[in-house]
């Protein structure tokens, strides 16, 4: 499937929409035009079979500035297309010159006092055809075509003008400079532009072919606009059932059902009170398509949605090959509804911030599991970021609203106590709103279940073993470590590393004890290179030496974070996500786990981890050294870092 590309409607929407608007005689207007990106920018195409044309717009940055105009910000220049009426007086034989200087004669009048095109008998007399107007060039812009430039100088504001005939319209497209631009400048990206101009071809979204950047922009380019418009990582749920093999190659899409899509959907509408609506693509077997979803009635089993497509909707009856009937908002304009279960059978995929999309999957995953393994985790998230909004409070009272509203009020009391055991100091208060939500609900016998989840049992001691001791156990004879250096310490204390002997693994793990004078030890650590994990073939190495240097040092540990974090090192090294209940759903709808934050540690997608042990720190983190990047696991005492 192909996806086209609008760039005139926000920021964040991407999908094919079609911009239509009555023109009067001479009167600019936007050209009805599809939009997809290519390697270099993006291309637009009208499929007016009175107008049709191919234009690439090129540029590092290309930013949608108005939702009623083709009018971007590329670059440093404010870039406008739009289309205007060919005059009517001049025969079908005029040439491509003549029309323009007509045009331009026309278009005089409508320009102020102050306008460099101003309506003095002078430049009138320069505007004659005959005269040639004072075009500031005019070039081939195809075999047998001419394109012009000319500048207008009205309120102060300098807008250069590149201009084409095509049939009976006159494409304009105008520039104006948005800080250094010269005029220079501004005049060769026109030039360069309509160079690309190719007049009655249509560059059509077929969805029996791959995508690619000739027919409409595919999922994977999506996502990289995405990323490169915001700066943030992003990631796609898709339809498993309609998604192509090209897009569910794509590395960061995440496939899921059709319900689950739309369960998603929900409950970035509702629950996670994102602030801004959900652009989802919608494909019907021919077409493709993006609304942006505003709101979720439950009662009705509709969502609304705002659709950039003219006066009417894609997902209206008639427009569309899946018999979709949307209907009008009653009140509110440009608004329509949609049953959920007709999205359902045409929603394809929806872009999220992968932040976003984590926050969903991870809850899902926690819900799923024990208490004590969600509180540790959202308590390790608040200390990392306490401004993070996949902690915030306000976060988990709407998911805890959205589920009461679902009649899921078991995960709603799970999502609370989490709440009462992260915020603590707002106990009085959460409880309070928690048993009026409850008696409001017409179970108050669920009250006396709201309490603090806790704290873990109590954490597992180290075994700080003395170096003698520890080369004696199966640790070090399994890997074959062997002693490689010996340095001293500041207080005469002493570190000394070891590596394995076999030459397989000898450059790439290397373990670390550090020695007090007093022969106390005061760390142990493990480093394994990233490049061993990254590797397919020796994870699963890697996943046995940290789950075995865990055991080693830790061995007391069982159903505690650190037994969970050997076990799931262990047992997830071929990257197997099993699937989980989405919170707010209904049963048998699910979305894939995600691993814990000790696990991407583990991996490289998480930047530390750190388990508190009975009287040291147990810690997962990457270091950068000069010879590449490197896990390492470390048992400390408090008075190391």
């Amino acid at each position: 499937m192909r996806l086209t590309t609008v760039f005139y409607v926000l920021l964040l929407l991407l999908g094919a929409t079609r911009f239509v608007v009555a023109q009067e005689a001479g009167e600019p207007t936007p050209p009805d035009v599809r939009g997809f990106h290519t390697s270099s920018g993006i291309r637009l195409s009208s499929e007016n079979p009175a107008n049709a044309f191919t234009l690439d717009i090129n540029g590092k940055s290309i930013q949608p500035v108005s939702t009623k105009r083709l009018l971007w910000r590329v670059d440093d220049k404010e870039i406008e297309l739009s289309i205007a009426r060919r005059p009517w007086i001049l025969p079908d034989s005029a040439s491509d010159p003549d029309t323009l200087h007509a045009y331009l004669d026309d278009l005089t009048p409508k320009q102020g006092p102050n306008s460099s095109l101003d309506d003095s008998p002078r430049n009138k007399a320069q505007r004659s055809p005959k005269q040639h107007s004072p075009f500031v060039d005019s070039f081939e812009c195809e075999t047998g075509r001419t394109c012009a430039l000319w500048v207008v100088v009205e309120k102060g504001k300098t807008t250069w003008t590149g201009a084409a005939v095509n049939g009976n319209n006159i494409i304009l497209l105008s520039a104006a400079a948005v800080s250094q631009s010269s005029g220079e400048a501004l005049q060769a990206f026109l030039k360069t532009t309509l160079l690309t101009l190719r007049r009655g071809k249509i560059v059509a979204a077929k969805s029996t072919e791959p995508p690619s950047n000739e027919g409409g922009a595919s999922l994977r380019t999506q996502i990289n606009f995405r990323e490169a418009l915001l700066g943030e990582a992003h990631v796609a749920f898709i339809n498993r059932s309609l998604m192509t093999a090209n897009d569910a190659a794509v590395s960061k899409a995440i496939p899921i059902s059709p319900s689950a899509m739309i369960e998603v959907a929900k409950f970035m509408v509702c629950a996670e009170a994102r602030g801004m609506p959900l652009t989802v693509s919608v494909f019907d077997g021919s077409l493709s398509h993006a609304i942006n979803l505003q709101d979720w009635n439950s009662a009705a089993g509709m969502f609304k949605y705002w659709d950039p497509w003219g006066q009417s909707s894609f997902l209206a009856q008639g427009n569309n090959h899946a018999d979709i009937a949307a209907t009008p908002h009653p009140s509110e304009k440009r608004m329509w509804l949609v049953k959920a279960s007709d999205l359902q059978r045409v929603v394809y995929s929806m872009i999220l911030m992968e932040s976003e999309a984590i926050s969903v999957i991870r809850l899902a995953t926690l819900l799923a599991g024990p208490d004590l393994a969600m509180v540790d985790t959202y308590r390790t998230l608040k200390l990392e970021n306490s401004d993070a909004p996949e902690v915030a409070d306000t976060r988990f009272a709407s998911i805890a609203s959205y589920l009461v509203e679902n009649k899921q009020l078991d995960t709603a009391i799970r999502i609370d106590n989490l709440r009462l055991s992260i915020y603590p100091e707002r106990a009085s208060d959460l409880t309070q709103s928690l048993g009026s939500t409850l008696q409001a609900a017409g179970r108050p016998d669920l009250v006396s279940r709201i309490a603090a989840l806790g704290v873990a049992d109590s954490p597992p001691s180290p075994l700080m073993r003395d170096i003698a001791s520890a080369q004696k156990e199966d640790f070090f004879e399994f890997f074959h470590l062997a002693k490689t250096a010996e340095e001293p310490t500041v207080g005469r204390g002493r570190l000394v590393k070891f590596r394995p002997s076999g030459p397989k693994f000898h450059d790439i793990v290397e373990i670390t004890v550090e020695e007090q004078p007093s022969g106390k030890i005061s760390a142990w650590s493990v480093l394994i290179a990233q490049s061993m994990i990254d590797d397919p073939t020796n994870r699963i190495f890697a996943s046995d030496i940290a789950k075995s240097f865990l055991q080693f040092i830790v061995p007391s540990a069982g159903n505690d974070a650190v037994g969970r974090m050997a076990g799931e090192i262990w047992s997830n090294q071929a990257g197997k996500r099993s699937e989980v209940p989405l919170p707010g759903a209904p049963a048998g709808v699910t979305v894939p786990s995600i691993p814990s934050l000790a696990y991407l540690t583990f991996v490289g997608a998480h930047e530390k981890y750190i388990v508190p042990l009975r009287g040291a720190k147990l810690r997962l983190a990457h270091v950068r050294q000069s010879d590449g990047d490197w896990l390492q696991i470390s048992v400390f005492t408090p008075s190391q870092n």
